[in-house]
Order: structure tokens, then sequence, then C-alpha cells
């Protein structure tokens, strides 16, 4: 464990200080005021650590949907919509498509230099970048300066002084993927109550990731030597998660960001 808060100013929902006016009442206003613990050896707390990781590996994903988005678009023709258009014209692909699909190349430093790579072709290379990202994570979440940029990149909803950029979360509300998750049908580990889902590895080899959506807790199944997974057991193929809708650099951690 560790002294130090997350640095993202996370809470334990429904804990109050001893000062707080809510401290010991049931009908408490306060949503939680003690500070969520930053993870070992990170700045950011466990919850925190699992948003990061997930907006990482769902980068190949979109991509490859928007790559298929692309092809979708370019066989529609407009020779039912405008008769001044020659008939077969293709119809244009929505721009914000394409502006998406390079801000999350730019992000995992994916570059195409005008090649036409198939989605299952844009997967595998994508893959490879951010399997290499996600191995720096220690690294990367003990840094401040390199955090704060891949957060802002990925997690949050725009980039500072960027607004017009496609963030990975931005990037999957415009366009959202199946929502594997999946309910773990146990108790949570620390509020008690039946709110766990599990959240599918991304590939093989990659973790599989606990979550309660009543306390915020979060673990995947490499901590604690495999303790939640032996607790909740590996994600499998049961009834699908009712849900309405997702809330789901091998070079150089710090990018700079351009419009």
């Amino acid at each position: 464990m560790t002294d130090r808060a997350c640095i993202n100013g996370c809470i334990i929902p429904a804990q109050h200080f001893a000062a707080c006016p809510d401290y010991g009442t049931q009908d408490a206003t306060c949503q939680g005021c003690v500070p969520a613990s930053a993870a070992d050896g990170i700045l950011i707390c466990h919850r925190c650590r699992g948003r990061l990781t997930r907006a990482l590996e769902a980068i190949p994903a979109l991509l490859s949907h928007l790559r298929e988005l692309t092809d979708t678009h370019s066989v529609r023709t407009l020779k039912d919509t405008r008769r001044s258009v020659e008939q077969g014209t293709l119809a244009p692909v929505d721009v914000d498509i394409l502006d998406a699909m390079r801000d999350l190349e730019m992000i995992i430093g994916l570059t195409l230099h005008g090649q036409n790579p198939t989605a299952p072709e844009i997967l595998t290379r994508a893959r490879e970048l951010v399997w290499g990202i996600i191995a720096q994570l220690p690294e990367i979440a003990n840094d401040h300066a390199a955090l704060t940029e891949w957060w802002n990149l990925t997690v949050a909803a725009t980039v500072p002084d960027h607004p017009g950029f496609w963030t990975v979360n931005r990037v999957r509300n415009r366009w959202p993927l199946v929502d594997r998750r999946r309910h773990a049908g146990r108790e949570c580990v620390v509020c008690d109550l039946k709110y766990v889902v599990i959240v599918p590895p991304s590939r093989g080899g990659a973790p599989t990731w606990y979550q309660c959506t009543n306390c915020h807790w979060e673990r995947n199944d490499l901590d604690e030597d495999g303790l939640y997974a032996a607790v909740y057991g590996p994600y499998n193929e049961r009834e699908p998660l009712v849900s309405t809708g997702i809330e789901l650099d091998s070079q150089r951690w710090r990018r700079t960001t351009t419009n």
C-alpha cells in the first residue's frame, strides 16, 4: 500500500473524514471526501490505472472499426440523392472519421504514409505499438508530466488547448464498440454488493479486469498474485451485461498534439 493519494483527485465513495458533516449519517449529501490511494509505485489509483490501460487497449479495435466504416461509406452511391451527380459516384466519407483515425494513429505513433491497409492489417500493426506502450505504463504512470499527457490523449474527453482533437474516449463515445462486459455474480470485496462486472482481456495474455460499479473498486487478475482471478474466475461468454452504452511509445512517452 501507499500513503500517496491519486493525483486525479479520486475519492472513495461514501467514505468520510470525521470532520465531515455527513460522517456517520445515513442520508449523506457528501458523496465521499476520503481520497483514493495511489496504487503501489504509480501516481494514480487502481481505477484510474484500469481506465488508462483499457483506453490504450481499445485503440487497435477502434482504428479497425473506423477503417471498416470508411469502407462502408465508400461503397454507397449518390445516384438516389442528387440527380446532378453521375450514377455510381462514391459517397463521401465523414471527415470526422478520417480526423479520428489520424489522431488515434498519432497517439500510438502509427505511420501509414499514404498506404491503404485493410482493417485487419491496421488492427495487427496498432496492437504491436499499443502493447509496447502498455509495457511502459509503470514508468509512465510514475512520471507526472508523461502521465498527464497520456491521460489527456486517452481518457479525457478533450485535450486542453486542442478541443478538436479526437481522444480515445471521445472516439469510443462517438463510434462505440460492442460492450463485452459480464456480471461476475459475486459480491464486491469492498462494499459486499453484487455490482462487480468482468471486463474481458483485449487479446491473449492481456489481463481480465474486475470493476465494482457501486464503490468503484477495481483490480485485474494479475493483482495480488492472482487473488481476484480466484475470487471471480476468468471471463467467459455468459449472459451479456445490460447496459445503456459504453462508459467504456516505445519511442517517447510525450507527444505533441496538433490540430
